[in-house]
């Protein structure tokens, strides 16, 4: 019995960055997002799950430590100020961690100081509010790129 060939066309430009996008997913790498305002919270949770992400939340710092020390995180989003502890305080415990995951530290005012200071304390990346999910997605990518 003879096999007929495959005659299907080639791919459109299309489909190959569809292909391309998805192999760059990070579909199932967990994200741990800390943000004291609940819509900000809810919103990148739903972007990022739209991009494949797992999210866990934390309304500040206390709570996320808690959750570094029973589960393993791709990348941590960060607000950089909240109505309890800052940023700084996080970036410390993070760095701690059996396996540090990058942070990325939320900024209303990203001044040349404050981001040396944030850097040297271990974020990986910054990203000034507002900003659109888009931009925050490409950062969590290379953030677990770089780590990998």
């Amino acid at each position: 019995m003879r096999r007929e060939r495959d005659e299907s066309p080639p791919p459109t430009v299309a489909a190959m960055a569809w292909r391309m996008h998805s192999s760059l997913s990070m579909s199932g790498t967990r994200v741990l997002i800390i943000d004291d305002d609940a819509a900000t919270r809810k919103m990148l949770a739903e972007a990022l799950r739209e991009q494949g992400f797992d999210t866990r939340y934390a309304v500040n710092v206390e709570p996320a430590l808690d959750l570094l020390d029973d589960e393993v995180f791709g990348a941590i989003v960060c607000a950089e100020e909240m109505a309890t502890r800052d940023a700084s305080e996080l970036l410390e415990a993070a760095q701690r961690a059996e396996q540090a995951p990058p942070v990325i530290v939320m900024t209303d005012e990203a001044t040349p100081d404050t981001a040396g200071a944030m850097r040297r304390a271990g974020a990986f990346g910054f990203v000034k509010k507002p900003f659109l999910p888009s931009q925050l997605c490409k950062l969590i990518h290379q953030a677990v790129s770089a780590r990998t």
